[in-house]
C-alpha cells in the first residue's frame, strides 16, 4: 500500500474548497468558512497535486483538499464539504472508521495569501458524525480539516504533502 502511495505517477484526486475568512456574527471571533467551490472532483498526479496546492496557498482564496487515492473516497468528500448536501447523507448511520488531520492556517494579510502552520498532532480517526464534527470545530480555531481517508497510511501521506508546503 505504502509503496503505490509513494508512486509519483499514480493518479490522485482532490476538491477545492473557497476559503472565506469572516468574523462570526454571533461570537464576535475571527473565523473561516469552508464551501465547494464547484462539484468538481479534479485529478492529476501528486505532483500536480502539490502545484495545485502551492497555488491555492499563495492566491489565499480556496484550499485544497485531498489528495484521494480513489474517486469513490473524492466523491464523500463532496459530500460532507457541501453543506447542502451534507444533510443528505445516509452514511452518518455507518460505523465505518474514517481518519483525518488539522491544517492550521495563518494569514498574510497584505499579500492576500495565507500559509500553513505546523500543528504538532496525530491523525485523528472516528466515525463520518465525529468527523462532521470536528470540521464543524475547526473554523473557530483559524484551522480547515483534510479528509476523510478511509485508511491512515492514506492520511498520513496526505499530511506529509501539506508539511512540504510549511
Amino acid at each position: 500500500m505504502e509503496a503505490r502511495l509513494n508512486d509519483p505517477r499514480r493518479t490522485v484526486y482532490w476538491i477545492k474548497l473557497d476559503l472565506v475568512y469572516t468574523r462570526d456574527a454571533k461570537l464576535h471571533v475571527p473565523v473561516y468558512l469552508t464551501h465547494l467551490r464547484d462539484k468538481r472532483a479534479y485529478s492529476g498526479n501528486i505532483e500536480e497535486f502539490s502545484e495545485n496546492l502551492w497555488e491555492a496557498r499563495s492566491k489565499g482564496t480556496y484550499i485544497i483538499i485531498g489528495p484521494f487515492s480513489f474517486r469513490e473516497q473524492v466523491q464523500l468528500a463532496l459530500k460532507v464539504y457541501d453543506v447542502n448536501a451534507r444533510h443528505n447523507l445516509t452514511v452518518m448511520r455507518d460505523s465505518a472508521m474514517y481518519y483525518w488531520y488539522l491544517v492550521r492556517l495563518g494569514r498574510y494579510s497584505r499579500l492576500a495569501s495565507y500559509r500553513f502552520i505546523h500543528i504538532p498532532a496525530a491523525v485523528a480517526h472516528g466515525t463520518l458524525k465525529d468527523f462532521l464534527g470536528t470540521l464543524d470545530a475547526a473554523r473557530y480555531n483559524d484551522a480547515v480539516v483534510i479528509g476523510p481517508f478511509p485508511t491512515r497510511i492514506e492520511a498520513e501521506f496526505s499530511k506529509r504533502v501539506y508539511r512540504q508546503q510549511e
